[in-house]
């Protein structure tokens, strides 16, 4: 983080000799406002998709017209077959900034649909276990399944099985992976991707790629050596709360305080009574700890709660837990983050049944420093940060104390 990696495409990938030759790029990054950045910083005309009927169909336009493009993660996650078309016809360079939702449960569908799917032979299951429409019986097909149709013609939904060894309920939806093969060359810019859930993703799909990083200005096989010692610079500027406040988060027998289920079982019980503690003591720590000003605070929980846990002094801070690729919020300075983060159950079952582990802590700090990254530590400048889960506290310490990524994990006996 805060490597350069960013002005790097857009001044040596992009911006080369000051003009794009015969080179087209497609752009897509996390929010409109980086796509505005983008374009302010690159010396020649980039466009960015508009409400041309649908933002898809001038996606559409524009790679017709061979428009160098910068356009949002959300529009090229929703892709659809022709625009996928267009691409695979076309002769763009791909920078992502920041890894794409590329996997997720898909949630347009019931129980009972994906069992009548199956037991009416509307899909059967091909040898990598993508659903594959039945166009010999329903090729003239319209109705409540379109959407699963059209998945399926992407190959973009898969199924997995349970422990047990039976049909999950659940399918599993996949950015098409086709989509990594319609470019001359491909680049995605993020930190410590051995992390994310997109390198899981390409390991199943069996996609290939270079693991680089930047020294110099100048692209390198990736070292982390040198990662520790850039991060010794930042982990100077972290100051994490120690005391009761963080009694909320304490880990007891084999429950996992501050995660979804905690805050969904907490509000169903003792009229809240924990969660409105965590409200408190959020108070206490931005009011009387902290003392500091409403515009130098920022916090997050887990949307679904936000209005249970948003108080004095905080409310108008609140950054969701995902967010990643901004600078808005650049200025804050006094930060909390009260939730205790997991991947998505069914995700992690997905890739299990697949042969491929998730690492949860190396999944959970990644994705809490890359919240820590929208503050003013960006800049060079210290923090402050309440972080009352016992489990992402530790994670974080023991990214400052330099260990290696791949030996960071949570275990009780061994929290300091």
């Amino acid at each position: 983080m805060g490597s350069g990696k960013s002005t790097y495409a857009i001044n040596q990938l992009i911006n080369t000799d000051g003009n794009f030759g015969d080179k087209k790029f497609l752009c897509v990054l996390p929010t409109l406002k980086e796509c505005e950045r983008y374009r302010d910083s690159i010396n020649a005309e980039i466009f960015s998709p508009e409400c041309w009927g649908t933002k898809q169909n001038h996606l559409q336009h524009l790679i017709t017209s061979r428009r160098n493009i910068a356009t949002t993660h959300a529009l090229i996650t929703n892709a659809n077959e022709t625009t996928l078309e267009l691409l695979s016809q076309s002769d763009y360079t791909l920078i992502i900034d920041e890894c794409l939702d590329v996997v997720h449960k898909y949630k347009k569908i019931t129980n009972s649909d994906i069992q009548t799917l199956f037991s009416g032979k509307y899909v059967t299951l091909d040898e990598n276990n993508f659903l594959i429409w039945n166009n010999e019986k329903y090729e003239e097909y319209d109705g409540r399944f379109n959407d699963v149709r059209r998945l399926c013609n992407m190959k973009s939904l898969m199924a997995y099985k349970t422990q047990s060894g039976t049909l999950s309920k659940i399918l599993i939806w996949n950015f098409p992976v086709e989509f990594f093969a319609f470019f001359n060359n491909s680049y995605i810019l993020t930190y410590y991707w051995n992390g994310s859930i997109q390198k899981c993703y390409f390991d199943l799909h069996n996609v290939e790629y270079q693991h680089l990083t930047l020294v110099d200005n100048k692209l390198n096989e990736y070292n982390e050596k040198l990662e520790l010692e850039r991060r010794k610079s930042i982990a100077a500027l972290i100051n994490i709360y120690e005391g009761k406040l963080n009694d909320i988060g304490a880990k007891i027998g084999r429950t996992n305080p501050l995660c979804k289920s905690w805050y969904v079982k907490h509000s169903k019980i003792d009229n809240g009574y924990l969660i409105k503690k965590l409200k408190n003591n959020l108070e206490n720590y931005f009011i009387h700890i902290m003392d500091s000003p409403s515009t130098d605070n920022m916090y997050t929980t887990f949307e679904t709660f936000e209005k249970m846990v948003k108080g004095k002094r905080y409310s108008k801070g609140f950054v969701p837990c995902n967010s990643k690729g901004t600078n808005s919020f650049r200025e804050k300075k006094v930060l909390a983050y009260t939730i205790n983060l997991f991947p998505n159950k069914e995700v992690l079952d997905f890739f299990k049944f697949n042969n491929i582990d998730i690492n949860q802590d190396l999944y959970s700090l990644c994705e809490l420093l890359q919240w820590i990254w929208r503050s003013q530590i960006r800049d060079g400048k210290q923090i402050n940060i309440y972080i009352p889960s016992e489990r992402m506290r530790f994670l974080l310490k023991s990214w400052m104390r330099c260990q290696e990524m791949d030996q960071i994990y949570y275990d009780k006996n061994k929290v300091a």
